[in-house]
């Protein structure tokens, strides 16, 4: 009886350790390192050629005034370098262009002239404001 009990302890602790390993293969090396910057419940988002990604985590203020805090990096997927990384408060990221992130940053009631948005070149490191032709491009 204690060789069977003995038997399945360690097939279970086995099993266990195989699910594990499973697990961590199962993740890529840029969310290891984008779990290191930004914590836990990151947003992943792939630009157009799958070079890059860009990880976020978005919280939210639980009262008044509500303010969503945008912490976010752009992670090479071959090499696994941090490319850029910032953070936001009231604001979003999202891709451009396979080169470019669209950040905007949100201050008060959305209008049609409104600054705060502008292009971010990763490649050059150089920001360009875009042009806000409607109320569909806030």
């Amino acid at each position: 009886m204690k060789h069977l009990l003995f038997g399945l302890a360690t097939i279970l602790v086995g099993c266990s350790s195989l699910k594990e390993k499973t697990n961590q293969d199962d993740v890529s090396s840029y969310q290891l390192t984008a779990q290191e910057i930004l914590g836990d419940s990151i947003q992943y988002t792939v630009n157009e050629d799958s070079s890059m990604v860009l990880c976020q985590r978005i919280r939210k203020s639980p009262g008044p005034p509500q303010i969503k805090e945008v912490n976010y990096c752009v992670i090479d997927i071959d090499s696994g370098a941090v490319i850029h990384k910032a953070n936001l408060a009231n604001g979003e990221v999202r891709w451009f262009s396979p080169v470019e992130i669209r950040i905007r940053n949100f201050k008060g009631y959305p209008t049609v002239n409104q600054k705060g948005v502008y292009i971010y070149n990763l490649e050059t490191k150089s920001k360009s404001n875009q042009s806000m032709g409607s109320m569909e491009d806030l």
